[in-house]
């Protein structure tokens, strides 16, 4: 898909759809922006409309339960003290 360095942007989403949208699955191997970015694309790409239409409080379209598999893959881990 491409490298992700920051929380995704709408417009970032929309060019990985244009390129990617007729894939199956969605494998998301990094951090926390990573992995939410694979969580988006996957519910996105089951979806027309560009990702801007879909935003809470944006407007009246809403997302249906349909994504494409995603397997995500951590690359950091937190650990809390005790």
């Amino acid at each position: 898909m491409g490298e992700v360095t920051e929380a995704a942007s709408p417009p970032q989403l929309d060019a990985w759809l244009a390129i990617w949208r007729r894939c199956r699955k969605v494998i998301a191997i990094g951090g926390g922006s990573t992995l939410d970015a694979g969580k988006a694309f996957s519910t996105l790409a089951c979806h027309p409309l560009p990702t801007q239409r879909y935003l809470e409080k944006m407007s009246e379209t809403s997302l249906s339960g349909d994504r494409l598999a995603l397997i995500a893959i951590p690359t950091e881990c937190q650990i809390m003290p005790s």
